[in-house]
């Protein structure tokens, strides 16, 4: 019995339809990685955008780069924002 099963008596699934299935869900992962690049991309230029304004504001420049957690610059504008950033960035 050529294009059925074994022992189902139905018809195979035709090997096109199986390369696409396996093709969209390749796809998936490749967009997902795009996604994760731009978030990347984004928090880096937000690090950027936040340590020039401290230059500019005559403070270190210092987001994100807290260690352990630990932060020295109690009045700082983005003291909060930083703690968040810097574990996200370990």
């Amino acid at each position: 019995m050529q294009g059925t099963s074994k022992g189902t008596g139905r018809a195979a699934a035709p090997r096109k339809v199986q390369a696409a299935s396996s093709l969209k869900s390749a796809s998936g992962s490749g967009a997902r990685a795009k996604k994760t690049k731009a978030v990347t991309e984004v928090v880096l230029a937000r690090v950027e955008a936040v340590r020039l304004a401290q230059r500019q504001e005559g403070n270190f420049d210092c987001f994100a780069t807290a260690k352990q957690g630990h932060c020295d610059q109690g009045s700082c504008l983005y003291r909060s924002e930083c703690l968040d950033f810097s574990q996200r960035m370990r």
